[in-house]
């Protein structure tokens, strides 16, 4: 099997699918680890805050260095320092230490999304590339609600064990991966100096650098990005705290939700996503898509019931599974073949710093109304609807 290296996206795609799902399974059981640690209730949205602000703060770090060097040892790398990182989280049991341990495993998974996303083009050409883009966001959801459903059972077993499990198999994945795939996009070889390591590893310089480049518009879009991701992480880590703290669902309860979830997104994905990247500009359905998604964020305030409140937030992860395939594709046109992996920088970075306000503040205000984060979810995605009008609206055919 691994005589010879292969650039096929199919293997590929194999192996992120395996590694997403081992990258998974920690998430159905951080909130029952909250509760057993006695810890403050804000702690689960700062805890993914943490790790979305390293993301954040190394995403153009990883996509320009992967410009330089080839995506594939990177993201070996990557993996396993994400390894390390739950390795510290597993041995967690105050605060600061959860919130180190999230902190340096976000570092890793820049790597491991950026290395996703620019493989991915590197392998397409522009015809496939939002179709591929496409599959690649389907198999981060699919793999994501595998790795709950897993990791939610693993969970109700051992916590330590499903850690375990995690472990080991993110450090399987990058090495195998490393094994077999071949480097499309080798690099250029150049050799960096600390400086601009450094210079690289800042996010505002490399906006700085980006804003000679990239339009206005690129920009508005960038917020788009930012606020629908800022409210997709707000309803998702609410939602994930919220049934363990007001319905007490074990683990396995927020696995087997998730694993409905991500059944229904293949069947969306396959269909309405896939037809409307191949017959729309995909830019007003988006408003549509967002406009519908806010809806059921401000729909969670009048559910009561288990059910009800199961049933809204299902409609809303069907529909941002559009979103994110929607958006993902046109981010895939927005970059330039010749500096893809820093373009892809910026759009992982823009999508963490949406991650640390989301979670963060979801956290923050669920101690003063357990519903509250939802109706920012909504906020936000309204926000983003009228900065995606507005693009539609002013920007010009020729940008």
């Amino acid at each position: 099997m691994f005589n010879k290296k292969s650039s096929s996206l199919i293997w590929f795609f194999s192996f992120m699918m395996m590694e997403l799902i081992f990258a998974n399974l920690a998430h159905p059981a951080t909130p029952a680890l909250i509760k057993n640690l006695n810890l403050p209730d804000y702690t689960f949205g700062a805890a993914f805050a943490s790790m979305a602000f390293t993301n954040f703060l190394f995403s153009p770090f990883w996509g320009k260095l992967s410009d330089h060097k080839g995506r594939v040892k990177l993201y070996m790398l990557a993996c396993i320092g994400y390894a390390f990182g739950q390795f510290l989280f597993m041995q967690a049991t105050t605060e600061i230490g959860i919130f180190v341990a999230r902190g340096i495993a976000g570092f890793f998974i820049g790597g491991i999304n950026v290395t996703h996303l620019t493989y991915v083009m590197d392998g397409s050409s522009m015809e496939d590339r939002a179709k591929n883009l496409t599959i690649h966001s389907t198999i981060f959801t699919i793999a994501g609600s595998l790795g709950y459903l897993i990791g939610g059972f693993l969970g109700n077993v051992s916590i330590p064990l499903l850690f375990t499990v995690q472990i080991v198999g993110l450090i399987f994945s990058g090495v195998v991966t490393f094994m077999k795939m071949k480097e499309i996009h080798p690099g250029d070889g150049t050799h960096w100096q600390m400086k601009q390591l450094l210079d690289a590893s800042n996010p505002f310089s490399a906006f700085k650098s980006a804003s000679k480049s990239i339009s206005v518009w690129v920009w508005v879009f960038f917020g788009v990005v930012f606020f629908s991701v800022y409210g997709s992480t707000a309803f998702d880590q609410a939602f994930n705290y919220y049934i363990r703290d007001q319905f007490g669902f074990p683990p396995s309860y927020n696995g087997i939700l998730k694993a409905g979830v991500g059944i229904l997104a293949l069947l969306v994905n396959s269909t309405i996503c896939m037809y409307l990247i191949r017959k729309t500009t995909m830019k007003r359905p988006l408003v549509w898509v967002m406009g519908f998604t806010a809806l059921t964020g401000f729909a969670v305030i009048y559910s009561d019931q288990a059910f009800s409140f199961i049933a809204i937030s299902v409609m809303f992860f069907a529909l941002n599974s559009i979103y994110s395939v929607l958006i993902q594709a046109l981010a895939g046109k927005e970059s330039r073949s010749d500096s893809t992996g820093a373009f892809m920088g910026m759009f992982s970075s823009i999508r963490a710093l949406g991650m640390i306000f989301g979670s963060l503040l979801a956290g923050l205000i669920y101690a003063f109304g357990a519903k509250l984060a939802f109706v920012m979810a909504g906020i936000m995605f309204l926000v983003a609807l009228i900065l995606m009008s507005v693009l539609i609206r002013y920007r010009p055919k020729s940008e």
